[in-house]
């Protein structure tokens, strides 16, 4: 069976994957529209020039692949969606400040004897906040994620100069130095919920779960939240890459 489309999902895509503020927004919508009145399944990305699924083909496919599609019709109607909607409500409610002290007092050891750079992330709203970590240890211990208007993150140096992403929070620019994967120790990754398998929900977008495909095996995966968005399962496919370990104001703990 498939899912439920979301009202008006065949016009306008979910906000969470294209932002109104886009600076693209309208030639998107513009070029969206054309396609699917002449019957094409995709459209040019204005600003890459790579081809994008319109809203009436994923419709007609009738799943959703949770892999980010900018017209998905099913957003925040699967099972991931539901589940999604649940962790926003609940780490609202979570101390923030308190449960934020206590996990950074868990991590603490962990980053000082890593033996490399830790990769870590800087926290969007109500996300455990590791800024006063890497401020205590020092910011060559780190290493942070860049998220660019089109294609996967990248990895640099936690020193690097910053610039504001248009979500509100502090990034590598551009022309920071690129670290390779492999120069990584451990991972900190942050997630809307996190599973007792260590399974993971994020944002919907696929950035992590392209960027921990490729983080070596070796590598300690840490996700990083409060107990309260930790459940017994939740839904996951064979893509999704699952944490070695969870830290949360009550520990850190392997999975």
């Amino acid at each position: 069976m498939r899912p439920p489309l979301r009202p008006d999902a065949l016009e306008r895509p979910d906000p969470s994957r294209l932002d109104p503020d886009h600076p693209d927004h309208d030639e998107i919508l513009r070029r969206h529209d054309l396609a699917v009145a002449a019957g094409d399944a995709m459209y040019a990305d204005p600003a890459t020039g790579l081809m994008v699924m319109t809203a009436v083909m994923l419709a007609e496919r009738g799943w959703c692949c949770d892999q980010g599609c900018r017209h998905c019709p099913f957003v925040g109607t699967t099972a991931k969606g539901e589940w999604r909607r649940w962790a926003r409500a609940v780490r609202r409610s979570v101390a923030r400040q308190a449960a934020g002290a206590r996990v950074r007092d868990h991590l603490r050891l962990i980053v000082e004897t890593a033996g490399g750079r830790v990769l870590a992330y800087r926290a969007m709203a109500d996300e455990i906040d590791l800024d006063p970590l890497i401020a205590e240890l020092g910011a060559e211990r780190f290493a942070l994620t860049r998220t660019p208007v089109v294609g996967p993150l990248t990895i640099h140096p936690a020193e690097s100069p910053v610039e504001r992403h248009r979500l509100g929070f502090q990034q590598p620019r551009a022309d920071a130095a690129l670290l390779p994967l492999p120069d990584l120790a451990l991972a900190l990754v942050p997630g809307l919920a996190f599973d007792q398998r260590g399974n993971r929900i994020g944002h919907g977008l696929g950035y992590y779960d392209g960027l921990l495909a490729e983080v070596p095996r070796r590598v300690p995966l840490i996700g990083v939240t409060s107990d309260a968005q930790v459940v017994p399962e939740l839904p996951h496919t064979p893509r999704d890459i699952p944490m070695t370990h969870l830290v949360t104001e009550s520990g850190l703990r392997a999975v």
